[in-house]
């Protein structure tokens, strides 16, 4: 679906170039200091790690469907798409679009190709929480953005 550091150009009618910061609140991962170590239990709240959703722990950080970016290391870029109660560990980045301009799950399915984001690093991949905002995203009108995310699930 191309990069994220330059706008689109020739978009369809109708449709805009917006950076994401612009369409969603962007949030370091981690902020509760939640570990896998310590904290996961056997259910719960979805938790989401820089390897996708791979436990559940007892505190709930967010309330709404959002993505969550893995944003160092091996699956650096990779996006996971989260529903109405989940928590992020460190490493990732929640990504929680306005839902009058954005459908979360047309976001994942652009975001969720890693050569889509700027990476930073080289021994240690990772994603800056500018370059998440700064990101240019290609933006049809909320109902084909719903229709394009149903088509590709």
């Amino acid at each position: 679906m191309g990069t994220s550091s330059h706008p689109p150009s020739g978009l369809p009618h109708g449709w805009r170039a917006l950076r994401l910061g612009e369409i969603a609140r962007v949030y370091p991962g981690g902020r509760l200091g939640l570990t896998k170590t310590d904290d996961y239990v056997e259910s719960g709240v979805p938790a989401f790690s820089a390897a996708g959703q791979d436990g559940n722990v007892a505190v709930e950080e967010f309330q709404e469907p959002g993505v969550v970016l893995s944003s160092i290391g091996a699956r650096c870029g990779k996006t996971f798409l989260a529903g109405s109660s989940w928590t992020t560990l460190a490493n990732t980045q929640a990504i929680i679009p306005d839902p009058n301009q954005a459908d979360h799950r047309y976001i994942w399915q652009v975001t969720n190709d890693e050569s889509f984001w700027v990476r930073s690093g080289t021994a240690q991949p990772f994603i800056k929480p500018r370059d998440v905002k700064g990101a240019w995203l290609a933006l049809p009108p909320l109902p084909e953005q719903r229709k394009i995310a149903a088509i590709l699930s």
